[in-house]
């Protein structure tokens, strides 16, 4: 039975934060209202949050290649900084990381 509690809960609370999306935006096509000035700082740091929370635990987990793992994400999120280019800042990120390994 609490099974049933618990996945009824989490729907009632996932409908409900998809409607109050759409109450914030309005339907397609219409006028939208804006948003509070700090709702949109907040939301503006979501990709970034989100892109945090699934690259952390890769790099802190195993055995071994810490550093190597570390150092290659800073060059990576320090590149990145710079050009501004997802796939370039990945691909340095990458071959630091191999470069490390191989000496190491």
């Amino acid at each position: 039975m609490s099974t049933w509690i618990v996945i009824l809960t989490v729907a009632v609370l996932t409908y409900g934060t998809r409607l109050a999306g759409f109450a914030i935006g309005g339907p397609a096509g219409s006028a939208t209202r804006a948003l509070p000035p700090a709702a949109d700082r907040f939301l503006a740091a979501v990709p970034l949050a989100a892109f945090a929370a699934l690259i952390v635990p890769g790099i802190a987990e195993g055995p071994g290649t810490l550093p190597a793992r570390v150092l290659a994400a800073v060059a990576c999120a320090a590149l990145m900084t710079r050009v501004s280019q997802l796939w370039i800042s990945l691909g340095v990120g990458m071959l630091v990381y191999w470069l490390l390994t191989w000496i190491v």
